[in-house]
Formats: C-alpha cells, sequence, structure tokens
C-alpha cells in the first residue's frame, strides 16, 4: 500500500475511558500525517463529528513503564502506518470501526464530514418493518451479525451500534405485535440501559444477549424452534379431532 505524507486518514478500533484523559479513541492511522492539533472527523453513533486533537499518544516499550497508570507518552506528529491513542472532546458517541479522516483546511469540512456519512452508510444495514432488533459494538461485528442471520432467513427491523435503549425495546414491541418470534432483541457484547430492562421485562420481551457471536445465534435459532413447536402443538390440540362410531345391530 503507497503512503503519502498529506493528512492523515484511519480507522476507530476502540472507544474507551481513560482515567486523566476522559473519553479517548485508539486508532490506526494508515496514510498519512496526523498532528496535535489537528481538526479530524470520526464517525458517530447518529452523524459524524468533527473534534480538534487535543493529544496524540503513544503506548511505551514495557522497560520504560515504571507507574501503570503512566503508560503513553505524548508526541506532536505520527505518520502511517500507526498505532495511536487520541485524546479530543466530543468522542463520547464515536464508532468502532468507523474512518477517521484529517481536514487540511476549514473549508474542505463539508467535505469530510460528507466522505465519513458515505462510508457509514455503505455499512449500515438495510432492515425491513418486521424483524429483529440488533445492537452490537462496534460497526464490523454489526455487519458480521447480520449476514449470519440473512442466511437464516431473519428479518432485521433496526441494526444499530451501542447499549440497548428504551426505544429499541419499543421497536421490538411494535414487531411483536404481528410477530412473536421476531419481537426481540439480539445484543452482541453491549450494555442493556436500565430503563430498556425494566421495559422489556414489563412487555415480555426476549433479550438475548451474549459476547460470542456463534453462542448469540444459536440461542436466539433454539428459542424459534422451541416456540415453534410449542405453537404447533397448541394449534393440533386446537383442533377437533375426527372420531370412529360403531352401529350396532338392533340400537338405531
Amino acid at each position: 500500500m503507497k503512503v503519502t505524507k498529506g493528512p492523515a486518514k484511519g480507522t476507530v478500533l476502540e472507544v474507551k475511558e481513560d482515567p486523566g484523559l476522559g473519553i479517548t479513541i485508539n486508532a490506526v492511522i494508515y496514510d498519512g500525517v496526523l498532528k496535535k492539533g489537528d481538526i479530524i472527523v470520526v464517525g458517530g453513533k447518529e452523524k459524524p463529528l468533527v473534534t480538534k486533537v487535543r493529544a496524540v499518544l503513544l503506548p511505551k516499550p514495557l522497560d520504560e513503564i515504571r507507574d501503570p497508570r503512566d503508560k503513553f507518552s505524548s508526541v506532536n506528529t505520527v505518520s502511517a502506518a500507526t498505532g495511536i491513542k487520541i485524546a479530543a472532546p466530543d468522542l463520547e458517541d464515536a464508532l468502532a470501526g468507523a474512518p477517521l479522516y484529517v481536514v487540511p483546511s476549514e473549508n474542505q469540512l463539508e467535505k469530510y464530514v460528507k466522505a465519513v456519512s458515505e462510508e457509514i452508510e455503505k455499512i449500515r444495514i438495510a432492515t425491513e418493518i418486521e424483524g429483529i432488533v440488533l445492537k452490537t459494538d462496534t460497526l464490523g461485528s454489526l455487519e458480521a451479525i447480520a449476514e449470519s442471520l440473512r442466511r437464516d432467513n431473519v428479518p432485521i427491523r433496526l441494526a444499530n451500534v451501542g447499549d440497548v435503549s428504551k426505544r429499541d425495546v419499543m421497536e421490538a414491541v411494535v414487531v411483536k405485535e404481528h410477530e412473536p418470534l421476531h419481537g426481540v432483541i439480539i445484543a452482541f457484547n453491549v450494555k442493556i440501559l436500565p430503563d430498556a430492562e425494566e421495559e422489556a421485562k414489563n412487555r415480555r420481551v426476549p433479550i438475548f444477549q451474549h459476547n460470542i457471536i456463534y453462542h448469540l445465534i444459536d440461542d436466539y435459532t433454539k428459542w424459534v424452534r422451541s416456540k415453534r413447536e410449542t405453537r404447533l402443538q397448541e394449534e393440533f390440540d386446537r383442533l377437533i379431532k375426527p372420531g370412529k362410531i360403531k352401529l350396532l345391530p338392533g340400537y338405531v
């Protein structure tokens, strides 16, 4: 891959909170140069995030770490290909797996915001009216699980990155009224917010939660099979069964 000396391009690997730094992103710069003070555009949960780099941090060699809390060195400039930590304001809604671009000048800001939006939209999952709600921790896992569910002919109503919210539960409730087997939430490696957990319990919306994709999908498909078998048995029990009558001579 050809590497240039222009504005940096990268990918967000992880979003996390670090003591003394606040919300930071771990990223890999695969092209160009990133400097402290640069304006960057990062893919976000609702829209692209525009922020200014407050600090560029590199992990220290193990033999230089005296204090476990002091694991990074602050630098002014990094170039590709480098794994870094970026401290900047307003990174709470940054997405793991999303693109990251340095904006070379203010008059090009809209161009880069549009580029990030288009890249995110390519990954967004086309959804259907009747289907499950899927929530994951990264765009990559969202894509992988959605593809696996589609191979199993499972429709998806809502697919997004982030913790399970009350709104997600209400989406599942709408589906549950028409098709109970699809009125569920599948949550991979994310939290269930307290109000969402309470609403799901009150509305009897099943939430399948796991940090291993195979187990998550397997749990849901086993539940569906069990429910379908129960439904068939209930329908069979409601049927009026045919009877056999023997007429005895002299009793008619």
